[in-house]
């Protein structure tokens, strides 16, 4: 039987690690996210879900993001596409 865990970024074969990393944190973003990116492997989809599920259920520390290096800069890119997707007159340009 194959290992339940797996190093790979899609999200269907990081589910079972993602509620590992929860579990074994207690639910600690910061930590949670750290052991993830210490894993290793491809971490963007395994990062992403811990953050959405994780700030889904729990207040998040506005360190983490004023922490980026670019903070105003992806901020503002943030609210252009906010405001774009809401004006319902964005488009993809291919």
């Amino acid at each position: 039987m194959p290992h339940p865990f797996a190093h790979a970024c899609y999200p269907e074969h990081g589910i079972p690690l993602i509620l590992w990393i929860v579990r074994i944190h207690g639910g600690n973003l910061h930590e949670s996210l750290c052991t993830s990116a210490m894993i290793g492997g491809d971490t963007v989809h395994r990062g992403m879900s811990l953050g959405m599920l994780l700030g889904a259920i729990q207040p998040v520390d506005g360190s983490l993001r004023k922490g980026l290096v670019h903070h105003e800069s992806i901020k503002a890119d943030i609210k252009g596409f906010v405001d774009m997707a809401l004006s319902g007159q964005g488009h993809l340009a291919v």
